[in-house]
C-alpha cells in the first residue's frame, strides 16, 4: 500500500486490508494504555518482587535488584551443578557480598549528552518549521562536542587484570583508535562511493567529461599528496623533539590544506555557474558530487582546526 493514503478504488482490493489494518491499530493503541495502567497501579499498589521473582538459577539473577553499578565484588564462577561461586578455595560462598563501596563510579553522564544534543539537532534538522531551525541545529552541535569532548577525556574504570583480554590487547590504545577510525572512515566513503556508483549506473544522463576541470583536481591531488609528506615530517620532528621542524611543518600542512580548500571552492564555483551548472541539468549528478567532495571538505577542515588548536 502507498504511505499516508487512506482511501483506495474498489479496483486496487485494498479497502478491506486498510480497515483491518485500522483496527489492528486501535487494538494496538488500547493495548498500550492498559499496560501503562498496569505501570501505575503497580507503582502505587504493587509489591516489590524482590531480587529473583522468577526463581531463576541462572548468573543475571545472582545479583540484587537494582543491579549494583560494579554488578559482583569478586568475580563469580559457575560450578557443573550450575551453582553460583563467589571468591576461590573451599570457603567460597554463593551468598551475593555486599562490598560495592570499594569501587569507584562506572556511570557516565556524556553518554546521555550526546544523546541530548542528537535529539536537539536532528529535530531542528527535520521538524520544527522552517528547516533547518539554527536555534536547534547550533546548540545540538555546541553541547555534541562539549559531550564527545567530556566522554573522550573521562577516566576509564576497569580491572585490567581481571578483564577479558581481546584480540588487541597488547595494541597501544592511542594506536588502536586510529585504526578504528581509519576503518570507519573507510565504511563511511565506502557507502558514499558507492551510492554514487549506484547513480551513476542506473542513470542515463550524465556530465560529459569536459565539464569537470583535469587540471584542477590534479592539482588537489598534489596538494594532497604533499600535505601528506608534511605532516609525517611534523611526527618526526616531534619524535625528534625539533621544535622548530615541527612547526614549519604543521604550518606547510596547514597551507596545502588552506589552498586545497581555495582550489576545491573555486571548482564547486565554476561548476555552478550557466551553462555547465550541474544542479540544473544533471541534478542526481550534482547530488553525489557535491556530498562525496563536500564531506571530504569538511574532513580538511576539521584537520586544520585540530592543527590549529594543537599549535595553541
Amino acid at each position: 500500500m502507498p504511505r499516508r493514503v487512506y482511501t483506495y478504488t474498489p479496483d486496487t482490493g485494498w479497502g478491506s486490508l486498510n480497515s483491518l489494518a485500522t483496527i489492528g491499530g486501535f487494538i494496538f493503541g488500547l493495548a498500550q494504555l492498559l499496560l501503562l495502567a498496569n505501570l501505575g497501579l503497580s507503582i502505587r499498589r504493587g509489591v516489590p518482587a524482590g531480587p529473583n521473582p522468577w526463581e531463576g538459577s541462572t548468573l543475571e539473577w545472582s545479583v540484587p535488584s537494582p543491579p549494583p553499578l560494579n554488578n559482583f565484588e569478586e568475580v563469580p564462577t559457575v560450578s557443573e551443578d550450575g551453582v553460583v561461586h563467589f571468591g576461590n578455595g573451599p570457603s567460597a560462598g554463593t551468598a551475593i557480598p555486599d562490598g560495592h563501596a570499594s569501587h569507584s563510579s562506572h556511570s557516565s553522564r556524556w553518554p546521555i549528552v550526546i544523546a541530548a544534543s542528537a535529539f536537539l539537532f536532528f529535530l531542528g534538522v527535520t521538524a520544527l518549521p522552517p528547516p533547518p531551525n539554527y536555534l536547534l541545529v547550533l546548540p545540538g552541535v555546541a553541547v555534541g562536542l562539549c559531550g564527545l569532548y567530556g566522554f573522550g577525556n573521562e577516566k576509564f574504570i576497569g580491572e585490567e587484570d581481571r578483564a577479558e583480554s581481546g584480540p588487541f590487547a597488547r595494541v597501544p590504545r592511542m594506536r588502536l583508535g586510529v585504526w578504528t577510525f581509519l576503518a570507519s572512515e573507510i565504511i563511511f566513503f565506502g557507502v558514499l562511493l558507492g551510492a554514487y556508483m549506484f547513480v551513476r549506473v542506473n542513470t542515463v544522463t550524465w556530465p560529459p567529461f569536459d565539464t569537470f576541470s583535469v587540471q584542477r583536481g590534479a592539482i588537489n591531488t598534489f596538494i594532497l599528496l604533499t600535505s601528506s609528506l608534511t605532516a609525517v615530517m611534523a611526527l618526526v620532528s616531534a619524535k625528534a623533539r625539533s621544535g622548530t621542524g615541527l612547526i614549519l611543518s604543521l604550518l606547510g600542512t596547514l597551507a596545502l590544506g588552506a589552498t586545497f580548500l581555495f582550489n576545491k571552492a573555486l571548482e564547486w564555483q565554476e561548476l555552478a555557474v550557466a551553462p555547465t551548472s550541474l544542479f540544473t541539468n544533471y541534478p542526481l549528478a550534482a547530488t553525489s558530487y557535491y556530498i562525496t567532495t563536500g564531506v571530504h571538505g569538511v574532513h580538511v577542515v576539521a584537520g586544520l582546526v585540530m592543527i590549529g588548536w594543537r599549535r595553541q
